[in-house]
């Protein structure tokens, strides 16, 4: 969500500005949906939550600036369109989320998505 908000925008300050409040305001409704879903008060995931808004400031921030960099040709820009590419293949690898054939699945999918955006790239 952070690079897309930065690719909407394009403006650098506002970039920043939009990656963290996309990470913040999807982490929000990850824990009000949980809260009620777990039927518990929503002050029950305070610490949580403000634990994963402080890392959505320093993780997401730089994200919707990276958002600003998916135009640009070059390497700079093929830099960019990698970065959810591989963040999802290293998400997965990190934090599988099934079976053996989940995780093959994935990681084909990450790198048939790398892979087109390299080739893309080429002509």
């Amino acid at each position: 969500m952070a690079v897309a908000a930065g690719a909407v925008l394009g403006r650098p300050r506002s970039a920043v500005v939009a990656g963290w409040l996309s990470g913040t305001v999807g982490l929000s409704a990850f824990y009000v949906v949980a809260a009620r879903l777990h039927d518990l008060p929503l002050s029950a995931y305070a610490p949580r939550m403000a634990f994963w808004w402080a890392v959505a400031l320093v993780c997401c921030a730089p994200l919707g600036f990276v958002g600003t960099l998916l135009r640009r040709p070059g390497t700079v820009g093929l830099l960019a369109r990698l970065v959810v590419p591989v963040g999802a293949l290293a998400e997965a690898s990190l934090h599988p989320p099934g079976g053996p054939a989940v995780r093959w699945t994935l990681a084909l999918l990450g790198l048939a998505g790398a892979f087109a955006l390299v080739r893309g790239r080429a002509r």
